[in-house]
């Protein structure tokens, strides 16, 4: 690297950075305090397992927001003309803080191996493998400093464009309406470009998993599932998580060991991917007539699911009924996206699924209150 391009990438860094009185500006003491206690509240157990990409999204992102309120919390106390803490003291403390965040992470770090263990346990899952920490940690490091960075980059912005505004207008206007522009520039940024480039690609990549069909569930052989020969539905296109739900469940063997009882009959299955029909409403009258055709209406009980963004069905939840009414029920679910819940509400709104709910209902709910009493 020549000495040009190496006094501009440094000029870059200490700009990032954030350079004061020609000296790098170091962390917040009580920003890193704050930030570590966030980390460290975020690897605590949850209601649901985390892969180690969420975990270490959501840390990070925990960690930046506790940064963040602790060096909001100083700028008050500054504003309030309190003396600063520990002013004689500052590199012993800055040193000692170091140290105890260094620990209490590590700490927590190696704990959250059992504590996302015991929650796989509880879900029926494998346990995690035992560099994960160090994937959590690294994965949550890069979330915090990118978004440390973007925070200093909009501090510059605001202070950039209030400078050149301050000799036009008063301070305070300058200030006001630096914030303002520099709101309205990282907006567009993030809402036209970046977050417009993260939904593509988590689109794509959705996409390509929702059609990926696992060989450990097979094609099904049941007139009283959707996918087989007899079906209206093809295969392929009842999505990843609808052949889950299709291939899985007990089988009328399985019912029959339960224990004596009612008669055992097959259960009825019937799931209607996204690339099934068209449009939520063509979907809905396909999952009518598949359900027709399965004999769904001749079981005692009958299910309208609704499925997560995914498509993914608890299994738990309606193999516990097929197995307390002894197969005596129909379920059906519409699948209405690919994407994770929380992707598929910021990417396609929150009217996507419940239009697909409510036409799936209107059909099968249609049908049934127009059949005789002594038939439903």
């Amino acid at each position: 690297m020549n000495v040009a391009a190496s006094d501009r990438l440094r000029a870059v860094l200490a700009w990032l950075g954030g350079r004061a009185g020609g000296t790098w500006r170091p962390l917040s003491t009580a920003g890193l305090l704050a930030g570590t206690l966030a980390f460290a509240l975020s690897l605590t157990p949850s209601l649901l397992p985390r892969t180690e990409v969420s975990q270490g999204v959501i840390s990070g992102l925990a960690m930046a927001l506790g940064y963040a309120a602790a060096v909001l919390g100083r700028q008050i106390w500054a504003w309030l003309g309190l003396p600063p803490p520990f002013a004689g003291r500052r590199q012993t403390v800055r040193w000692a803080a170091t140290v105890g965040c260094l620990v209490v992470a590590a700490s927590f770090l190696w704990r959250a191996i059992g504590w996302q263990n015991a929650v796989r346990r509880l879900m029926g899952l494998g346990p995690v493998a035992g560099v994960r920490p160090l994937r959590v940690f690294g994965i949550a490091l890069l979330v915090f400093l990118a978004l440390l960075a973007a925070a200093r980059l909009f501090r510059h912005v605001v202070r950039f464009l209030s400078g050149r505004l301050r000799g036009l207008v008063p301070a305070r206007v300058s200030q006001a309406a630096a914030l303002v522009t520099a709101c309205v520039l990282f907006w567009g940024l993030i809402d036209g470009v970046i977050f417009a480039a993260i939904l593509r690609t988590a689109d794509r990549s959705f996409q390509a998993f929702d059609a990926r069909i696992e060989p450990e569930f097979a094609k099904p052989d049941d007139p009283h599932r959707s996918g087989g020969t007899e079906s209206l539905i093809r295969w392929r296109d009842t999505g990843r998580q609808g052949r889950r739900f299709i291939a899985s469940g007990p089988t009328p063997e399985d019912l029959a060991r339960v224990g004596p009882g009612a008669e055992v009959v097959a259960p009825v299955r019937v799931y209607v991917g996204i690339h099934s029909a068209e449009s939520p409403q063509a979907r809905a009258a396909l999952a009518l007539e598949e359900l027709r055709r399965a004999g769904g209406f001749r079981r005692s009980v009958l299910v309208i699911i609704t499925p997560t963004g995914t498509g993914w069905v608890d299994p738990k939840a309606i193999d516990t009924l097929e197995i307390l009414h002894r197969g005596d029920v129909a379920s059906v679910a519409v699948q209405y996206s690919y994407l994770p819940s929380a992707l598929s509400l910021m990417a396609e709104g929150a009217d996507r699924g419940a239009e697909s709910s409510q036409a799936v209902f209107r059909e099968v709910y249609g049908h049934w209150a127009g059949l005789p009493r002594d038939r439903r």
